[in-house]
């Protein structure tokens, strides 16, 4: 019984670890800010950052996602995109909610670095 406990505790903080950006790595590592994007932000973005049709329409969006890659969204500062990726965005053209979990200040800067790849 003791070792079946064990397991499962063992199970639970290795899940709940995986799900934060691992302890000194840079913020500007790309790889982290991808692994954060895919955890948090791919559900609604889609894979290559281009939207979810079918979630929009889930969650009776006004307009689809704008895809990250294009000029309205690239041309946002960083600080801009960090804020947006924490506190979410309304405005007639934009409509996000925060991320569900919260991000802390340096997975939204690596999660910034790694839309900046998505640039067409």
């Amino acid at each position: 019984m003791r070792i079946r406990c064990l397991h499962y505790v063992a199970a639970s903080v290795t899940l709940i670890a995986s799900t934060f950006v691992p302890v000194g790595r840079a913020a500007n590592d790309m790889e982290s800010g991808k692994a954060v994007f895919e955890l948090k932000c791919q559900k609604c973005h889609g894979d290559d950052g281009r939207g979810n049709p079918p979630m929009a329409k889930l969650l009776k969006l006004k307009q689809p996602f704008t895809p990250l890659g294009n000029a309205e969204v690239q041309s946002k500062s960083d600080e801009e995109l960090k804020r947006i990726a924490i506190n979410g965005v309304i405005t007639a053209r934009a409509e996000m909610k925060p991320v569900k979990g919260g991000l802390t200040d340096a997975q939204a800067a690596a999660v910034v670095n790694y839309l900046r790849t998505l640039k067409r």
